[in-house]
C-alpha cells in the first residue's frame, strides 16, 4: 500500500509498513528552540524574589505554549513533501524529501506579516494556491512560484477565503470556500455569514458563485478523477443570543453580583497571591483557560467530541468518528443538486485508485467505490490527506 501522509494537530505523520511515523519540521523545532532559549535568558525578570518585589512575576513558559504548528501539507512527488507552518505572527513554507525525514528542510519563502492557514499544489507549473492573512479577522488567497518564493495576493475585500484546491482538469481554475465579515460594534466581536463554494478563474480574475445557503457551510472543496466536485458540508453555527426570556430578567441582580466578585477575587489574586476562596487559592489568573478535551475548534465550528463519539457509536458506525454526523462529504451531481457520500467526515482525498480516503477525527478510512470500507489506522483529528500519486488529466 502507499504511504499515507497526513497532519494531526499540527504535526507531519506518514503511514508506512502498517505504523505511524513521526516526521519532525525542522522550521518549527528550530523556532520553538529559538523562544525558549531568549525565554531563559529573560527568566531572571519574571520569576524569583526580585520579580515579586517588582511584581513583575510571569508564569513559566513551556514549549507547549509556543504557537508554532505545521498547517498545511503537500506531497508532490516522492521526493518533494510541501508544507506550511506558521510561526506565531510570521509563516513559511518548507520542502522536505517524504524518503528521509530527519534530512534538512529546504526554504521556499519565509513572510514576517503573514499567517498561513491552507494550500494547494499544481505541479505543471510549480505553483501554490495558499490561503493567508495579514491581519486579526481577514483571510485572502495568494498564489505563490515554489522556485521564486513570493506571494501575490488574488482576492480581497472583507471576507475568510480558505481552502484553496486546484481543478485537476484546468490547472487556470482554483475552487476555494468563502464567508463574508462584519465587524458589530455595540459587542465588538466579527461575525461571519455561511461558508459558499467558489470557482476562481485565474485568467480573467472572474469568480463564479458554485454552491451557497445561509444554513451550510461548503468547505475543502476538490475534484475526483472523473471531474466531479466534492466538498463537506456542514451545518452554520448557530449564534446565540437573542432578547431576553423572562428568567434572564429575573436573574441579572445575581449575575452582577457573580461578576462584581469575579472583578475583587482577581484583584485579590493579582496583587496578593490570594484567592477570596479557597478552592482556587494559588491558581494564577493570568494563565489562560484551555478549552475541554470534549471541545474542538474546527474552521469556525465547535464540537463535542465526546457526544459525537457516543453518538456515532450507539448508531453502529464500524470504525466511530468524533466528527459529528452532520459532517458531510457530498458531490455534485449532473443537475447540480448534492447527495451525501459519507457522513461524519473532516477531511477526505483520492488514491490512484479513485478509493477515497476520509478522517473521522478518530481513524483514517479508505471507502471503495461500492461502499465497503477499511480503517487505515488511528489518526487523531487527520487532515491534509496525500499520496505520492496523483491521477492527473491537465489541459495544456
Amino acid at each position: 500500500m502507499q504511504d499515507v501522509w497526513y497532519l494531526s494537530l499540527g504535526k507531519i505523520y506518514t503511514f508506512r509498513e502498517g505504523r505511524a511515523v513521526y516526521c519532525p519540521s525542522e522550521a518549527v523545532d528550530k523556532y520553538r528552540r529559538n523562544i525558549m532559549e531568549i525565554y531563559k535568558r529573560r527568566e531572571w525578570k519574571s520569576s524569583g524574589a526580585g520579580a515579586m518585589f517588582m511584581n513583575t512575576q510571569a508564569p513559566e513558559m513551556a514549549v507547549a505554549d509556543i504557537n508554532a504548528r505545521v498547517e498545511a501539507l503537500y506531497l508532490a512527488d516522492d521526493e518533494t513533501l510541501i508544507y506550511g507552518a506558521s510561526l506565531e505572527d510570521s509563516c513559511g513554507i518548507y520542502v522536505k524529501d517524504p524518503r528521509e525525514p530527519e534530512s534538512p528542510d529546504r526554504f521556499i519563502v519565509r513572510r514576517t506579516d503573514m499567517r498561513l492557514f491552507h494550500l494547494d499544489y499544481e505541479p505543471t507549473d510549480k505553483l501554490l494556491a495558499l490561503s493567508v492573512s495579514d491581519g486579526p479577522t481577514e483571510r485572502h488567497l495568494a498564489l505563490c512560484e515554489s522556485e521564486q518564493g513570493d506571494f501575490r495576493l488574488i482576492t480581497e475585500g472583507e471576507s475568510l477565503d480558505i481552502m484553496p484546491s486546484f481543478s485537476r482538469f484546468d490547472r487556470q481554475i482554483i475552487y476555494f470556500s468563502s464567508a463574508g465579515i462584519f465587524f458589530d460594534p455595540r459587542k465588538r466581536v466579527f461575525h461571519s455569514s455561511a461558508y459558499a463554494l467558489n470557482r476562481l478563474d485565474l485568467r480573467s480574475g472572474e469568480i463564479e458563485e458554485v454552491a451557497a445557503d445561509a444554513a451550510y457551510d461548503y468547505l475543502r472543496p476538490r475534484e475526483d478523477a472523473e471531474q466531479t466536485l466534492y466538498c463537506i458540508r456542514r451545518p452554520k453555527t448557530a449564534k446565540k443570543g437573542g432578547a431576553f426570556s423572562p428568567l434572564d430578567i429575573v436573574l441579572v441582580p445575581f449575575r452582577l453580583i457573580k461578576a462584581l466578585f469575579a472583578w475583587l477575587n482577581f484583584f485579590s489574586q493579582r496583587y496578593t497571591g490570594e484567592s477570596l476562596t479557597k478552592r482556587t487559592s494559588g491558581v494564577n489568573p493570568a494563565r489562560e483557560q484551555q478549552k475541554t478535551d470534549e471541545e474542538i475548534f474546527i474552521e469556525g465550528n465547535l464540537i463535542n467530541a465526546t457526544q459525537a463519539l457516543k453518538q456515532n457509536t450507539r448508531e453502529g458506525d464500524k470504525y466511530p468518528g468524533v466528527i459529528p454526523k452532520t459532517w458531510e462529504l457530498a458531490r455534485r451531481a449532473a443537475d447540480g443538486d448534492w447527495e451525501v457520500v459519507r457522513r461524519g467526515v473532516l477531511d477526505y482525498t483520492f488514491d490512484a485508485a479513485q478509493n477515497i480516503l476520509y478522517s473521522n477525527g478518530k481513524y483514517i478510512i479508505r471507502r471503495t467505490p461500492d461502499g465497503a470500507e477499511e480503517k487505515i489506522c488511528p489518526a487523531q483529528m487527520a487532515t491534509s490527506l496525500c499520496f505520492a500519486e496523483r491521477v492527473l488529466s491537465l489541459e495544456s
